[in-house]
């Protein structure tokens, strides 16, 4: 499973109607989720199971950055062979931001404008949460368990660059790495999973609000699968194009 990389020609720099759509999308507020990957509001969720194979989830999602405000509820897969999907969906549950993760690699392909771009996925948490998180920690803020007996965790031992504090039960109130700190503001009732928590970094920060969540719950065969590569229609574009997009978008 997987997808393949390929390599196309470069463009010039594009507008168009996804400029008037995402003004909408990324202010707006998102409803119902779409697709595998999807789930429904939920007031409460299962503790994770001692080995974290997957997990699947729906968020809420504020970031400021330099005075800029996104706004947008997405959702997410994860698994322990390193692959995700994370999709980000108009009011009319329409796919708007479909980013693939493999390995320490990306895809972000935008349907509407028939582009996409591919790289290094530091690149995308660098520039949304201003730390090159890997998609294991990123899974570890959001449900707050930080290594397990196997699966997606494992690897992460509360590595020496996290400074991690812990309540007197355990659960991890909040830590920091670096220029980049978080903060659990609440917990899912009578569990150690965050409902909520706050980030901040030296040049913005922001909440992630969690909506649903599960855990080892088998994913479709095409979840990961990039099938607009082979789209003649697609065209390659530069991360400094897609920041042209999100710069109008302020």
């Amino acid at each position: 499973m997987g997808f393949a990389w390929i390599r196309r020609r470069r463009t010039p720099a594009f507008q168009s109607s996804f400029l008037r759509l995402s003004r909408g999308v990324f202010l707006g507020f998102f409803v119902a989720a779409l697709g595998t990957c999807c789930l429904p509001v939920r007031t409460s969720v299962s503790p994770p199971p001692p080995s974290v194979e997957s997990m699947e989830g729906y968020i809420s999602f504020r970031f400021s950055n330099g005075g800029t405000v996104t706004k947008s509820r997405l959702s997410f897969i994860y698994t322990r062979q390193r692959l995700g999907r994370i999709e980000i969906l108009d009011a009319l549950n329409r796919t708007v931001v479909l980013i693939l993760i493999e390995n320490d690699r990306a895809i972000c392909g935008l349907p509407t404008e028939k582009v996409y771009w591919q790289g290094a996925w530091r690149t995308v948490s660098e520039k949304f949460l201003g730390l090159a998180l890997s998609p294991p920690e990123i899974m570890a803020l959001l449900c707050g368990q930080w290594s397990s007996t196997g699966g997606i965790f494992p690897e992460l031992n509360e590595a020496e660059s996290w400074k991690l504090r812990r309540e007197s039960r355990g659960r991890v109130l909040g830590g920091e790495n670096g220029e980049f700190g978080f903060t659990i503001k609440e917990f899912f009732p009578g569990s150690s999973v965050p409902r909520s928590l706050e980030f901040a970094h030296r040049s913005g920060g922001g909440r992630l609000t969690t909506l649903g969540l599960a855990f080892n719950k088998p994913a479709a065969d095409d979840s990961f699968r990039a099938a607009f590569l082979k789209d003649g229609r697609y065209r390659s574009v530069t991360w400094e194009e897609l920041e042209i997009v999100l710069k109008h978008e302020s």
